[in-house]
């Protein structure tokens, strides 16, 4: 199974940003400003990568088992595996916000933070139900 190259590069981009934002970006903002606009993008956006990354990991484990041999009459339509990742994700996601679960970490309840999740949850749905997954080959 191979997956589309955009899917590969928003994965890594993805992880690049993270490690960015943690070690150097959000460093230097809280150095720097003491308040405001970006210090909130830089401590929600984790949250909206772990949306993004969590659906594609899902989505790539639901396409692979999905592709095994099996007995089911009906696999999962692209659709709904996106769908599917999608809701998992979100619940994993906001769980962690609204305290259901601490898997994460300890974690600060943050209204930017459920945003920028959501937010996450909704362009990576978008961008997998209009661009793919899988490179089917030709």
């Amino acid at each position: 199974m191979a997956t589309k190259p955009y899917v590969r590069i928003l994965f890594a981009s993805c992880l690049v940003v993270f490690i960015l934002n943690k070690f150097a970006i959000r460093p230097w903002i809280v150095a720097n400003h003491d308040s405001g606009v970006l210090l909130s993008i830089s401590y929600s956006l984790p949250n909206f990568i772990e949306a993004i990354m969590g659906t594609v990991l899902i989505s790539g484990v639901f396409c692979f088992f999905r592709q095994r041999p099996t007995k089911l009459r009906h696999r999962p339509t692209d659709s709904t595996i996106y769908l599917m990742a999608t809701l998992i994700a979100g619940t994993y996601v906001l769980a962690q916000e609204f305290k259901l679960h601490s898997v994460g970490g300890n974690n600060v309840y943050d209204f930017n933070d459920v945003l920028a999740s959501i937010l996450g949850l909704v362009v990576v749905y978008l961008m997998l139900t209009r661009f793919g997954f899988i490179a089917h080959p030709k």
